[in-house]
């Protein structure tokens, strides 16, 4: 399973899926499944922290789309809540898929440094091999987020960061239920071995965690649960629930090199299941559908 393969998972409710794409002629171009509720990270500037039968919902949906890509081999890598967006019912997708490994599984591991600061595990900054637990690690850091709304680590730098991360406990609020806590301590423990998630039974020990106690894991898989929070739109095509910052960033596209193009293989796009049979290199437009109609 390749990249493109993971965001074609269509069948899959949780995951931002690729939408069509086409060809200028000298750009392709890939046009993303369009969620307009914003994402996680916007929501949560606007009320500052979620109550807590609302990051229950939202970190069992997250869980879910973890779920799916842990039994296909695939580490997430870039879990964090400018990745996680609302469609307009309220239900998560998770989006951003550049950062996926595939491949590990059981003793298979990796040992690439990536990831957003805030969310990148203690293995992966003293550069041991690892998989799955990283997610996990990034799962209990957003799941912490929504529950505060601050980070539970932080630092003047990037060094002073991850000195927290790999080496200072959390504080947790007074106000966090037992059930809370408990749920994020078990995924920002620091020995993967050890950490929620990470065990023989790992999924069972999430689904099964007194944290979500309330959650029907089967409505909810089917989206049969009504979400708690339904995003303001009054104009699908406003994007009102993303930060103006973006709305109003000007494109740019990435300067091309002439020569390259003149020597593109249309062969690297054979996979796709469309393409325009009339497409003429660099004198038209190609059209492609990655879904199966």
């Amino acid at each position: 399973m390749n990249k493109r393969d993971i965001i074609r998972a269509t069948d899959f409710n949780y995951l931002m899926v690729l939408g069509k794409g086409s060809f200028g002629k000298d750009r392709l171009y890939f046009v993303m499944e369009y969620v307009n509720g914003g994402d996680l990270m916007f929501q949560i500037q606007q009320c500052g922290k979620f109550k807590e039968p609302v990051a229950v919902f939202y970190a069992a949906e997250i869980a879910i789309g973890m779920f799916f890509l842990h039994s296909r081999s695939i580490v997430y890598r870039d879990l964090k809540l400018d990745n996680v967006l609302l469609d307009q019912d309220g239900h998560i997708k998770i989006a951003d898929f550049g950062m996926c490994k595939e491949g590990i599984s059981g003793d298979r591991t990796t040992k690439t440094f990536c990831g957003t600061p805030d969310y990148i595990a203690p293995e992966i900054i003293l550069y041991q091999p690892y998989g799955k637990s990283v997610d996990w690690w990034a799962y209990g850091v957003l799941l912490y987020e929504m529950l505060v709304g601050q980070p539970p680590f932080d630092g003047e730098d990037e060094e002073e960061l991850f000195a927290a991360i790999t080496d200072h406990n959390v504080s947790y609020p007074k106000s966090l239920s037992k059930e809370s806590k408990e749920c994020c301590k078990g995924f920002l423990t620091k020995q993967p071995l050890k950490r929620l998630g990470c065990g023989p039974k790992g999924e069972e020990d999430v689904r099964t965690h007194p944290f979500f106690r309330r959650i029907d894991w089967e409505k909810l898989e089917n989206r049969e649960v009504q979400p708690p929070f339904k995003p303001r739109i009054s104009n699908p095509r406003l994007g009102e629930n993303f930060d103006p910052i973006f709305r109003n960033a000007k494109l740019e596209f990435t300067p091309t090199d002439k020569k390259i193009m003149e020597h593109l293989d249309p062969d690297a796009f054979h996979a796709f299941t469309y393409t325009n049979p009339f497409y003429l290199p660099l004198d038209s437009d190609r059209v492609f559908n990655v879904h199966e109609d």
